[in-house]
């Protein structure tokens, strides 16, 4: 809780208080141990004498405060070691679990990395093996074997962690110093095999749960303001082009100068003022910002940023803004741009043109521009064929239908109103990639429809 030092000083200030109150009173304890906020002690004083002596510990200081809890039956457990008196007067030890104590541990089935769930089971195993005296050791072995197969390890995984085998002490190498460390979500066949050819460049790669419980539950704080935080955020125009943006301090604060910016004429201070008002009549929609992410580290802020500047190509960002992107994140983030793409109108001067390919259904949705074209794999150029067929449109048609063999029909029109996909299961159209081949026609994609063929619209 709170600042890294926290602890550190609280511990400085310990030592001090104890120092102060073990020299000052007038019974002092024969032992005195003491982790974070517990303390073993041995007095041989008397019950009377230890009643004075807390209320001395009590005395020092009002908010440190002291409780006493005395052996019972000669037992008295400290952090997760139980200690024994003994019939000699020595004292002997064991591992200790609370009444309330389940044995409940990481699960077999669990979407963990194999190599935590090792760790796990030797963890407790070395547990044993350090708490306990010699012959509370097999007790404690047989309770790790019964409370592991409850928890779905096999029997072979269990006696494997509990008698492991021993390496000789001149066996042990040096492993070579690791060039960095990877943080990767276990996905299992996946991320393990990328951390195994890591693993031959020396990094070493450290493998987090992809879902955690604190994510799914519902926080009990009550919700707050979210351009009140730090992050990433995303600013939309009338026109369709939006900002990406960061800042280390909250939203609001940066939207503030961004609306004072466009108010006072500041376009070389702020992209959005420059977009509105060198650019055209367009209007900012501040109030539809959107939080991409909320994260404080400056580095995290930068590559976010530059990702999701990637993802919207429509966006009127300064190309000397932001972090340079990777040539490597480019196909990976093809896939997950957002889902929605901006329809233009089309109009040519026939009332409507059906299309029927040979083999399957064919639309065709372009932007009929003087640097547009529809590129194939064997060349760029529109493809007129004898199986094939072709789409022309100019600025004067009132609207295109266009049919294929399943049935489905889009049709553009001149108003936007009009832009709708008709099918059997009154599917919806998102946005269509343009692919052409030599020998096939152009299939309609639109999201529902199973067969789809995507590919990149290119420009001159």
């Amino acid at each position: 809780m709170g600042s890294p030092l926290s602890p550190v000083i609280a511990n400085f200030y310990m030592e001090f208080f104890e120092e102060e109150a073990l020299q000052t009173a007038v019974n002092k304890p024969s032992c005195w141990f003491r982790f974070v906020d517990d303390t073993f002690v041995i007095w041989g004083h008397g019950e009377e004498a230890l009643d004075g002596f807390l209320t001395h510990l009590n005395s020092i200081h009002p908010r440190i405060q002291f409780t006493v809890e005395k052996e019972k039956d000669g037992e008295l457990a400290f952090l997760d070691v139980l200690v024994k008196r003994k019939n000699d007067g020595s004292l002997g030890h064991q591992v200790y679990r609370k009444p309330t104590h389940t044995d409940r541990y990481l699960n077999k089935n669990s979407n963990h990395h194999p190599g935590q769930k090792r760790a796990m089971m030797k963890t407790l195993v070395d547990r044993a093996l350090r708490v306990c005296e010699p012959e509370y050791i097999e007790k404690e072995l047989r309770h790790l074997d019964l409370a592991l197969q409850t928890n779905g390890y096999t029997v072979q995984e269990v006696r494997r962690a509990l008698h492991p085998r021993r390496q000789p002490a001149n066996s042990k190498r040096e492993e070579p110093r690791k060039k960095g460390i990877a943080y990767l979500p276990y996905i299992r066949d996946v991320t393990d095999r990328i951390g195994r050819l890591l693993e031959r460049h020396e990094v070493k790669t450290i493998f987090q749960p992809t879902q955690q419980l604190r994510n799914m539950l519902r926080s009990a704080k009550d919700p707050r303001d979210p351009l009140t935080s730090t992050g990433v955020y995303r600013i939309p125009c009338s026109c369709g082009a939006v900002y990406i943006g960061t800042t280390g301090r909250s939203v609001n604060t940066r939207l503030t100068e961004h609306k004072r910016n466009c108010r006072l004429g500041q376009y070389d201070k702020s992209a959005v003022a420059e977009h509105a008002l060198l650019d055209g009549n367009h209007e900012i929609r501040y109030e539809d910002t959107d939080i991409l992410a909320t994260t404080s580290h400056f580095h995290a802020r930068l590559y976010r940023e530059a990702i999701e500047i990637h993802k919207h190509p429509d966006n009127f960002n300064r190309k000397e803004e932001g972090l340079k992107l990777s040539k490597a994140w480019y196909t990976p983030l093809y896939n997950v741009r957002p889902k929605f793409t901006k329809i233009r109108d089309i109009t040519v001067n026939q009332p409507e043109v059906p299309l029927l390919g040979t083999t399957q259904s064919e639309v065709v949705h372009s932007e009929i521009q003087s640097d547009d074209r529809l590129l194939g794999a064997t060349q760029s150029e529109s493809m007129p064929g004898a199986n094939q067929s072709e789409v022309a449109c100019s600025d004067s048609q009132p609207n295109v239908k266009l049919l294929g063999a399943t049935q489905s029909e889009v049709v553009l029109s001149d108003s936007q109103s009009d832009v709708g996909l008709h099918s059997a299961n009154q599917l919806e159209a998102t946005h269509v990639h343009i692919n052409t081949a030599a020998s096939q026609t152009i299939f309609a994609v639109a999201s529902g429809i199973q067969e789809s063929v995507s590919t990149r619209r290119h420009r001159r």
